[in-house]
C-alpha cells in the first residue's frame, strides 16, 4: 500500500515496468494515482470497529516515490504532483460560513452524516495538471480530480486552450468521459457483446485518442489487441453515467453531449480491401487483421461552468466492504462465462 493514501499499485504494475520506455519515448504520463488507497490508521477507540478505512490522498508522497524509483535506475525524471484538494481541515469552517450545500437529487437534498468524518476532497478541474505539464513535467500526479481532466489537462496545455474555451473545453472533457473507464469504450461494456468478444477478452485493447486543436478526435485502441473499437461501443459509453446529456458538470466547464456525431473511419488509415472480395471474407479480414477501429467524434460543446466544486467526504459507517461483479442483461449467463474465461 502507498505511504498515507496513494495506489501502489501504479507504481509497481505500470511506472516502474515501463520506466524505461517512458524516459526513452519522452512520454508524458498524468495519473490520479495520488487518490485513496485502503491505509491502516491509528483509530484506537473505534478499534472495535474499525480495522482498515479509505483515508486522504497523498500526491506528494506518491510524486517522491515516483522520484526515488526513477533515481535509482539512473534517469531523469521532472515530476510533478497536483495538491490543495485537501479540505479536512476546512471543511468545517467552510460549512460555517455556507460555502457548502448538499447535493439536490431529484428535489431531495442530501443530509451529511454525522459521523466521524475521515477525509474530504474537492474535486479539481484540468488546469492545474495542464500548468505542470506546461512548468516542464514530464509525469503529473494528482489528488481527487475528476476523472476526464486527466485527459483535459494535457490537451489544454498541448494546444493553448484558454479557461473560456468553452466550446474546446467542452470536446476535450468528452474526449475524457469516452476514455475514463478504459476497456468500456474497446467492448467492455457493449450491448452487443459478442461482436467484441469475437476478437478475444483476454486482451482487450484500452481506447486511444487522436486529438485535434479544434477539439474533434479519433478513438481507436492499439493493433492486434482485442475488444472493438466501433460507433456503438463508443456511443455507449458516452451516455455512461451523464444524467442530462445537455448539462454535464465538471469543475472547468459544463460539457454538452446533445450535438456529438461519430463517424466510423476505414481502418488503417483509409486502406481500402479488394472489392471482389465476398462479404464473408471482408468480415473475416476486419475482424481478425483490422480489428484496431477508428471513430471520429466532433460537435462536442460547453459553456460557463458553475461557481462550485464537488467535494468526496467518506464518513466511519460501522459496515464491512464487499465486492460483486454483476454481469446482466441478455445472455447474462453465457457472457458471465465468457467473462470468467477471458479472466483465467
Amino acid at each position: 500500500m502507498g505511504e498515507g493514501g496513494y495506489v501502489a499499485e501504479f507504481v509497481t504494475d505500470v511506472f516502474a515496468p515501463l520506466l524505461k520506455e517512458i524516459v526513452d519515448k519522452k512520454i508524458k504520463v498524468v495519473t490520479n494515482a495520488g487518490g485513496p488507497h485502503p491505509v491502516l490508521v491509528d483509530l484506537s477507540s473505534l478499534a472495535h470497529l474499525v480495522d482498515i478505512v479509505f483515508v486522504g490522498m497523498n500526491p506528494e508522497a506518491l510524486k517522491k516515490h515516483l522520484e526515488a524509483i526513477a533515481a535509482k535506475a539512473g534517469v531523469s525524471l521532472t515530476v510533478a504532483a497536483v495538491s490543495g484538494d485537501d479540505l479536512m481541515e476546512s471543511f468545517s469552517t467552510l460549512s460555517e460560513q455556507g460555502a457548502v450545500k448538499s447535493f439536490d437529487i431529484e428535489g431531495v437534498a442530501e443530509v451529511l452524516p454525522k459521523r466521524p468524518m475521515l477525509s474530504s476532497n474537492a474535486y479539481f478541474g484540468a488546469f492545474p495538471v495542464a500548468m505542470a505539464l506546461q512548468a516542464g513535467a514530464q509525469v503529473v500526479v494528482t489528488g481527487r480530480a475528476v476523472d476526464s481532466a486527466i485527459v483535459l489537462g494535457p490537451l489544454i496545455a498541448e494546444f493553448g486552450w484558454s479557461e473560456s474555451s468553452y466550446d474546446l473545453l467542452g470536446a476535450g472533457s468528452i474526449c475524457g468521459h469516452i476514455l475514463e473507464c478504459g476497456c468500456h469504450t474497446t467492448g467492455g461494456n457493449f450491448t452487443d457483446w459478442r461482436l467484441s468478444l469475437a476478437n478475444g477478452w483476454h486482451n482487450v485493447g484500452y481506447p486511444i485518442a487522436e486529438c485535434f486543436a479544434d477539439g474533434s478526435f479519433i478513438v481507436t485502441k492499439p493493433p492486434n489487441t482485442g475488444g472493438l473499437v466501433s460507433v456503438a461501443t463508443v456511443a455507449e459509453q458516452i451516455v455512461y453515467e451523464i444524467h442530462d446529456p445537455a448539462n454535464y458538470f465538471l469543475p472547468d466547464v459544463i460539457a454538452d453531449f446533445t450535438q456529438v456525431k461519430l463517424e466510423e473511419l476505414p481502418p488503417l488509415n483509409g486502406y481500402h480491401l479488394p472489392p471482389r472480395l465476398t462479404a464473408i471474407v471482408l468480415l473475416i479480414i476486419y475482424m481478425h487483421i483490422f480489428s484496431a477501429g477508428r471513430v471520429r467524434v466532433t460537435g462536442g460543446r460547453g459553456r460557463s461552468p458553475t461557481a462550485w466544486y464537488k467535494v468526496s467526504n467518506t464518513y466511519l459507517g460501522q459496515f464491512k466492504m464487499t465486492a460483486m461483479l454483476m454481469v446482466g442483461g441478455p445472455e447474462a449467463r453465457a457472457k458471465a462465462l465468457a467473462v470468467g474465461e477471458a479472466i483465467v
